[in-house]
């Protein structure tokens, strides 16, 4: 987890959002096999894609599920504010123009839906931030762009800059990012890079904006004994 001094300055401002709903149907936890099966989308995915026919059918193609393994300041709790962070190549966090239906995982294949809620550009973390974060909080980071899917960006500025000898230019970074090649960047140059500002850690803040309890009536109703 990132100190409480990161978390704090970036949503100490962002209200909560009041879910005035029964605590015995607002706290089922569901899995993503039934959201899957009920909704659609795979059960693997942050932001999945809903299949055409599923969609027709419900209408919602705004699911945005949070594991607190990668994002352990995400909201906990409905109506909670919370924090996403994602590694990038870019210093500032860019505008999220929708409204996401927020799926947390408290544990193991146990999801609770917080909310509707909105993401905002927040400050990223400054170098001396990243730098004083415990250890284990960077390994983590570091290993996963390492291995991830979504730290291809961050690799391929590592691999281009040992190829140029400079830092690519805008042309050639996309060239690159629009090619097959996987890239590979051990976890020092991952750190490296993050030490001396060419990758960084942004953040959005999460504020819940709205809450739908026919959706966790849903989710209540097909998971009673959760």
């Amino acid at each position: 987890m990132l100190s409480d001094e990161v978390v704090h300055h970036r949503i100490a401002l962002v209200a909560p959002y009041d879910v005035d709903l029964d605590p015995a149907i607002r706290d089922v936890t569901t899995t993503r096999a039934f959201t899957s099966k009920q909704w659609g989308g795979n059960t693997q995915s942050t932001f999945p894609s809903i299949r055409p026919a599923m969609l027709a059918r419900h209408g919602m193609d705004d699911f945005m599920y949070l594991n607190l393994f990668f994002n352990p300041h995400a909201p906990q709790s409905p109506g909670a504010p919370g924090l996403f962070f994602a590694s990038s190549v870019r210093q500032e966090a860019h505008e999220w123009p929708t409204i996401e239906r927020v799926l947390v995982r408290l544990k193991s294949n146990r999801w609770l839906y917080v909310g509707q809620y909105r993401c905002a550009p927040a400050l990223s973390l400054t170098i001396d931030e990243w730098k004083s974060q415990a250890p284990k909080v960077k390994q983590t980071w570091i290993t996963k762009v390492s291995t991830q899917g979504w730290g291809i960006d961050v690799r391929a500025k590592i691999v281009l800059q040992k190829r140029l000898g400079r830092d690519p230019t805008a042309k050639e970074y996309e060239d690159a990012m629009g090619s097959e090649e996987k890239f590979r960047a051990t976890p020092e140059e991952i750190q490296r890079a993050f030490d001396e500002g060419h990758a960084f850690i942004q953040a959005w803040s999460m504020k819940c904006v709205g809450y739908d309890e026919n959706f966790q009536r849903e989710i209540a109703a097909g998971n009673a004994a959760n």
